[in-house]
């Protein structure tokens, strides 16, 4: 397995940090976070906790990783097993305590990275869509982005379904650290999980109730590997679950262009649109603090997604 990094655009408007080149607007990732990336897989190949490919040569200068190719070591990519309905629901104990492991071993290693990112570039990137959403109330959006920013903790913001994979035994590999940055350490578990919210809006699974299930099950398990001050907080879990889901759901340079098997593109932005309506619910003046509440909405919305030619899902249950 090869990862290269694409030279930096200098004209991109975004700093140092990252930007978007003129000609065809693709994310370019600042070269320095090809070394951060680097740095991680190199402390972390010698730790149990966390697995990840084994690094068989670095070229520094050309940005270039080789590593051992995970598949023919018997893993799978997770977003195929995603996208295909396959994934098991028994990965999801073991994800929550790979990710637990991982922020424990990021806390051990933050003398030794030096993260390539400005924090509050990419909370306004990661951001973007929520304070869309939420431009008739800002404070609630200023309170997330402000909680985002208050964290001293350095948190693997690309640690998702795309960037792990998965063997037979249910053991976890994890890779692509480069984009890490400091924030909030809540952040890293309802990134991991609007993932599979929107695989399960997206109708990837057969059964409407299994991505609420599987992320039931991963958040029980996050908590009972954490310590108590590492134990997801649900409100704030709620609210950077949707902000994630808005940002992947509503972005169509992130979406994987293979949920459209399942659903259309604009099944999958009403589906997400309806969800941010019901856990915000900014016309009613409270929005929705619990876990049980999101997975029940959650639920909600992807049985309705198996409606053919969903329109929305108050529209859908008043017709």
């Amino acid at each position: 397995m090869i990862k290269h990094t694409l030279d930096y655009d200098a004209n991109a408007p975004c700093g140092e940090s990252f930007g978007y080149s003129d000609h065809d607007s693709v994310l370019k990732p600042a070269p320095a976070t090809h070394h951060v990336d680097f740095t991680i897989l190199d402390v972390l190949q010698t730790t149990k906790a966390v697995r990840v490919p084994k690094v068989l040569r670095y070229f520094e200068k050309i940005r270039t990783t080789v590593m051992t190719d995970f598949q023919a070591e018997g893993f799978h990519l997770m977003q195929d097993l995603v996208v295909t309905g396959a994934l098991p629901m028994s990965s999801a104990e073991n994800v929550a305590k790979s990710l637990v492991a991982l922020m424990d071993q990021f806390r051990r290693m933050s003398h030794l990275i030096r993260v390539a990112e400005s924090s509050t570039l990419q909370a306004r990137e990661r951001l973007e869509e929520l304070y869309t959403f939420l431009r008739s109330d800002l404070k609630t959006y200023q309170e997330i982005e402000r909680k985002f920013l208050s964290g001293d903790s350095i948190v693997p913001t690309d640690a998702h379904p795309k960037n792990m994979a998965i063997n037979a035994q249910g053991e976890i590999l994890m890779f692509d650290f480069g984009r890490s940055i400091v924030a909030d350490k809540q952040y890293s578990a309802p990134n991991f999980a609007a993932h599979i919210g929107l695989a399960s809006v997206a109708n990837c699974f057969e059964d409407p109730l299994f991505g609420a299930e599987y992320i039931a099950t991963f958040v029980s398990a996050y908590n009972r590997f954490s310590s108590p001050d590492d134990q997801i907080e649900e409100a704030t879990f709620v609210r950077y679950f949707m902000s994630e889901l808005l940002h992947r759901g509503l972005s169509g340079r992130w979406l994987d262009k293979r949920f459209f098997s399942h659903a259309t593109l604009q099944e999958v932005e009403r589906a997400v649109h309806d969800l941010a309506i019901e856990t915000f619910r900014p016309d009613e003046g409270g929005a929705l603090a619990t876990l049980g509440d999101l997975l029940n909405v959650l639920t909600d919305v992807s049985r309705a997604v198996g409606i053919k030619s969903y329109k929305g899902r108050r529209k859908t249950t008043q017709g």
